[in-house]
């Protein structure tokens, strides 16, 4: 099978970065540049006569290909005029006439695919075209698919294909030899989405080959710079640890900037987590707190400034078996249970010796966090219908009723997601690094009312009154778990609120807290005027 990477832009995006050096040949890390990953890509399926279309500095990327890779069989086609990437592909027409179908890839993205696997997809669906694509409802350039079907339905930003699943095209095409047929009135420049287009007006099929893979067009100056900070990472597994890599699948969808990736070499599962330098301080300062106290938490392998790699507690979160239970009709009580004996593992822990200096954010879940959480809410979510006095009256019965329970560590966040299960049975608790000194029932109700998971009120009752009946916790006051599930809510709602504004997903998850909400405001002890809802 051949390929051709298409590498002819000017790279204008990365302004001074290309005004010697063109863009396929910037650095991405020690050793490598750009194009480097494109071609370990196409050399682990096994293609090795590949096509290069050229342009900017041409003689430069021609002489670094020839130089470094002298087994691949190259075919450099030079445009005196950028043609597009249609033009450029019509270009190549003789490079690929006896070809029932080959590889089409940029030279500016980062990314382990598995291309063996897309071809075999691809062959195995009849599609004059396979296109690689993800879900992503930011993209502003987006591509509709078909999830269900495996095809491309439109691209660009038409509303009639809003009920199709919205996402991001990586760049990567497999396509049939016999797409020339369609190219047969062109000239000159022309985009291939333009040819694509008119297959499926055709009604002919192009494909869409959904992954969840590591990808990353490092085509911008921001993009670039966390592609090379992903790439030391990588860099570490392959050089310093002699492993060669797989896999890298993404693993998180949360609300903030970090990035967390499950790398795979051969036999070996890891977790790369890539982030500010602050989070990256806290995670290690309070890891090794909890290893002393054989608190669950993933082992770390290796940190620096900005990243760190750690074992890899599990590839089930807690939201996964409970998805698999949904199906075949259970519920895994015990691992909750297990999951809640950890927080009077946790609640055990003297607060004194708690490394609060290391925290991510603020230390302590107090009255001003509460009052954070109520403003959130109350913009986000309630349309800013509550004045700042009745936030501070609000806030002030949930703290004193709050009070009520002694302060513990708390991890703000012990919800299905952040919950592991590794190979062995046993949960690994993840995500810690935005802990604080409050109240183990705010974790309590973060776990048995998270909006993940399946809405049974006889499940809350019971697990909520197993943590009762440990020693811990058997003479707390129990009504105050009502108070704590209801910030904690009133939070999710604006958590919600903020990031359903652009995404579907968590759009998706305000019915699933307002029928909490509903819940909640049945039992809470607590006083206020609101109608929430």
């Amino acid at each position: 099978m051949r390929a051709m990477i298409l590498a002819a832009g000017f790279g204008t995006r990365l302004k001074k970065i290309t005004e010697k050096t063109p863009k396929p040949l910037v650095r991405i890390g020690k050793g490598k540049r750009i194009i480097d990953t494109v071609i370990d890509n196409l050399l682990r399926a096994n293609i090795k006569e590949i096509a290069v279309n050229l342009h900017y500095k041409a003689e430069l990327i021609e002489k670094y290909l020839k130089e470094k890779y002298e087994s691949i069989i190259w075919k450099f086609f030079y445009e005196k005029e950028i043609l597009g990437t249609g033009g450029g592909v019509l270009n190549a027409k003789s490079f690929f006439e006896k070809e029932d179908d080959f590889v089409l890839i940029n030279s500016d993205i980062l990314t382990f695919v598995d291309l063996k696997e897309l071809i075999r997809i691809h062959r195995k669906s009849n599609a004059l075209a396979s296109l690689v694509v993800f879900e992503n409802q930011k993209d502003p350039k987006p591509v509709f698919y078909d999830r269900k079907n495996g095809k491309i339905i439109s691209f660009g930003k038409d509303k009639d294909f809003e009920i199709f699943i919205k996402g991001t095209f990586t760049g990567i095409h497999i396509v049939s030899g016999k797409i020339f047929n369609f190219m047969k009135d062109e000239s000159g420049f022309f985009s291939i989405i333009a040819i694509y287009e008119k297959i499926i007006k055709a009604g002919k099929r192009v494909g869409a080959i959904e992954i969840d893979d590591y990808w990353k067009d490092v085509g911008t100056i921001n993009s670039l710079k966390e592609g090379r900070e992903d790439f030391r990472v990588f860099s570490f597994i392959e050089n310093d640890l002699g492993e060669k890599i797989l896999k890298v699948k993404r693993t998180f969808k949360g609300g903030s900037e970090k990035r967390v990736f499950r790398i795979e070499t051969d036999g070996v599962s890891r977790i790369a987590v890539i982030s500010n330098k602050e989070e990256i301080k806290s995670l290690n300062t309070l890891s090794r707190f909890f290893y002393d106290k054989k608190f669950p938490i993933p082992y770390i392998i290796k940190s620096d400034k900005k990243w760190l790699l750690t074992e890899d507690g599990g590839k089930k979160s807690l939201l996964d078996v409970v998805e698999e239970g949904r199906i075949k009709g259970f519920f895994p009580l015990e691992l909750y249970k297990k999951a809640i004996d950890y927080l009077e593992e946790l609640a055990r822990v003297d607060v004194k010796l708690f490394p609060k200096d290391a925290l991510f954010q603020r230390a302590y879940f107090d009255f001003e966090n509460i009052i954070f959480d109520l403003k959130y809410f109350n913009k986000y979510y309630y349309k800013n219908r509550l004045s700042d006095s009745e936030i501070e009256k609000m806030a002030e019965n949930i703290y004193s009723h709050l009070k009520k329970h002694p302060l513990s560590i708390m991890h703000r966040d012990y919800q299905s997601t952040n919950i592991l299960i590794n190979n062995n049975g046993e949960l690994r608790v993840i995500d810690y690094q935005t802990m604080r000194i409050g109240f183990s029932v705010y974790d309590l109700a973060s776990l048995i009312l998270d909006s993940y998971i399946p809405f049974e009120k006889k499940t809350i009752e019971y697990l909520k009154d197993y943590f009762f009946s440990l020693e811990t916790f058997k003479d707390y006051d129990k009504d105050v778990f009502w108070t704590a599930a209801l910030i904690r809510v009133l939070q999710n709602l604006g958590a919600f609120g903020n990031l359903g504004r652009k995404s579907e997903f968590f759009k998706s998850k305000i019915p699933e807290a307002e029928k909490r909400l509903k819940f909640i405001l049945k039992r809470v002890k607590i006083k206020f005027s609101m109608d929430i809802l």
